[in-house]
């Protein structure tokens, strides 16, 4: 599958397992037992820089033109809303490539208002592949989704404020010049700082 819109055609994908919940179209685990957070892989929210609450925020406007471009994202952001899992209901926005693209790649921002970092973490199942991140002094969780190469993804996961976070879904599907993982979380944080750098000239 050429992936002429990447993120378009994520959406349309469909959890393949029943213990899955669909993150924007991307089957993560959640957990089956105990919702209680975990402090290992939480971040500790005392050490934000400061509160960027996320209320009333269009996710779509977090990544500016210029940093679209500079993504070498060539399309005009798509709203939306999170279909399923913890964060269902919350605001979406699809940045994606146009059709017969270099660019093999698209990224998902989700503007959380409902959770915060460490609740959210708990109601997904544990996974040797996240570990924390700080994101412009904010602390975060970076998960890998590896399928084949080609059609893996990296989440990034960003404390804002209390009980509110940001989420990325960096990732590709089909393709012919898959990325390393490793490039994939390093998007991924890419797009979390700029989306943090815009929400702050907001505030």
């Amino acid at each position: 599958m050429r992936p002429a819109v990447l993120f378009a055609v994520l959406t349309l994908m469909v959890g393949a397992a029943a213990c899955t919940d669909s993150q924007a179209g991307i089957p993560r685990p959640s957990s089956t037992e105990s919702t209680t957070p975990t402090t290992s892989n939480s971040g500790n929210p005392s050490s934000r820089p400061r509160s960027l609450p996320l209320d009333g925020v269009d996710p779509c406007t977090l990544i500016t033109q210029a940093q679209r471009a500079a993504f070498a994202i060539d399309q005009p952001p798509r709203g939306g809303t999170q279909p399923g899992g913890p964060l269902e209901g919350s605001p979406t926005c699809n940045y994606s490539t146009s059709h017969g693209s270099t660019n093999d790649y698209g990224f998902l921002i989700i503007s959380s208002t409902q959770l915060g970092l460490a609740e959210y973490l708990g109601q997904l199942k544990d996974s040797p592949r996240r570990r924390q991140v700080t994101v412009s002094g904010f602390p975060g969780a970076q998960d890998e989704l590896p399928a084949s190469p080609g059609d893996d993804a990296c989440f990034v996961d960003v404390d804002v404020a209390d009980g509110q976070l940001i989420e990325v879904q960096f990732g590709q599907v089909g393709s012919s010049r898959p990325l390393p993982m490793e490039t994939l979380c390093a998007k991924a944080v890419e797009v979390a700082q700029a989306a943090l750098t815009t929400l702050q000239g907001q505030r």
